[in-house]
């Protein structure tokens, strides 16, 4: 199958009763037979590892790459076979955890082994001790099938797909589809059947290529839900090639454009928020105050004495609000009970779009890279610096949007 105007064209249709390396290069050898200049510059294979063995033989020169889709149906069904998918139903860490593994790929490939540990350090500080004993063990037979299966040996190459355009061979797989329903969705159809289904097939493809070598435009529009997964994942990408993003805040937001296989995220359990109960200062009567310190006499008073008698040692006697720490809050939108106001960008590098929610005040405006720094700005007087940059008003809360 080649690529044309973002739609796949299959190129031949081979019958083949057994996948072995001796049957692939036989297939690899006669297609080259028809087409001797025939020179595939990238193969995108379902980690089938006959079939990288036959093209790494016949085609010296090919790049291969894995399939990011078939790699996350693989980690799936691991799921399914250790007993994992009720914790994915109920435990949004969980569903996190083997959702960020499905991420992993979209990584460059030097950092494939370090977004493994971030995630494995992940469960152990906050899924690790709410587990029973039966599920720790099944979660630790899970990571190690991962790092044997996908981070050694052969599919360690060509696992990850960072930086490309065609990161799936979802365009064969969906050809495949269309060849079965011209076959009456037969798994071992007749052979007048198979013929009859494979001719009507080829004849749309033939209508469709003139259509597409003609400049028009055969494919369905995309959907708006991958045009935003492509937007999230290209800004994550750019964010942490210019080392704004850690690998574990990439993962934590390219968690969110993996297949979720039919199982929805679990809910996240927010703790109730305390109502923020209004400073009550002392209200003492400024007069009363003044004349305390001051008594009413008949000769002239210079002023400015009086301004300079407040000494230090009566100013640190007067009571001072101090600040509290603001609890910081991951959470998604969805999930959120009230609603923010958002900035177009963040406030300070004017550039990203901001993740973070200043409470009470609502101001959504703070990237996550310029809240850390921000949060971290020297003290005033002793004072942490803990206020709303936009309205100045104090800071009880961060939401950071996960």
């Amino acid at each position: 199958m080649f690529i044309m105007e973002i739609r796949g064209f299959p190129i031949a249709f081979a019958l083949m009763s057994r996948k072995t390396v001796k049957a692939y290069d036989s297939l690899f050898k006669r297609l080259l037979e028809i087409e001797p200049q025939w020179k595939p510059k990238t193969i995108i294979v379902d980690f089938e590892r006959a079939v990288q063995m036959s093209i790494k033989t016949i085609f010296r020169n090919t790049n291969i790459r894995g399939c990011w889709f078939h790699s996350s149906q693989a980690l799936w069904r691991k799921v399914g076979e250790l007993g994992m998918i009720e914790m994915c139903n109920t435990n949004r860490n969980v569903y996190d955890i083997v959702h960020m593994l499905m991420a992993l790929p979209l990584l460059p490939r030097d950092k494939l082994m370090e977004g493994f540990v971030s995630v494995t350090d992940f469960y152990v500080q906050n899924v690790q001790h709410h587990l029973s004993l039966e599920n720790c063990n099944a979660f630790n037979r899970y990571f190690q099938y991962y790092k044997s299966t996908w981070l050694q040996g052969p599919n360690a190459d060509i696992l990850s797909v960072n930086g490309v355009i065609w990161r799936t061979n979802n365009v064969l797989e969906v050809s495949h589809q269309h060849l079965r329903m011209h076959m009456g969705n037969a798994h071992q159809p007749e052979p007048w059947v198979f013929l009859n289904g494979l001719i009507a097939y080829s004849s749309g493809l033939l209508a469709d290529y003139n259509l597409a070598i003609d400049g028009i435009q055969i494919r369905e529009p995309q959907r708006q839900f991958w045009i935003d997964h492509q937007r999230n994942l290209d800004l994550a990408s750019r964010l942490l090639n210019e080392g704004r993003y850690s690998v574990m805040e990439f993962l934590a937001c390219t968690k969110h454009v993996t297949p979720n296989f039919g199982v929805v995220r679990p809910p996240l359990f927010i703790q109730p928020i305390p109502e923020v109960q209004p400073v009550v200062e002392n209200q003492i009567d400024a007069r009363e105050f003044i004349l305390q310190r001051w008594p009413i006499v008949n000769e002239q008073i210079n002023i400015l004495h009086l301004i300079h008698g407040l000494d230090d040692e009566d100013e640190e006697d007067i009571p001072r609000a101090q600040p509290t720490t603001p609890q910081i809050v991951h959470i998604s939108l969805e999930d959120l009970a009230f609603e923010p106001i958002v900035s177009d960008k963040c406030y300070i590098c004017q550039y990203s779009i901001p993740t973070v929610i200043a409470s009470p005040c609502k101001h959504q405006g703070l990237c996550a890279p310029c809240h850390e720094t921000y949060t971290r700005m020297p003290r005033y007087r002793n004072i942490p610096y803990y206020r709303c940059p936009l309205c100045r008003g104090e800071i009880t809360t961060y939401y950071i949007i996960v």
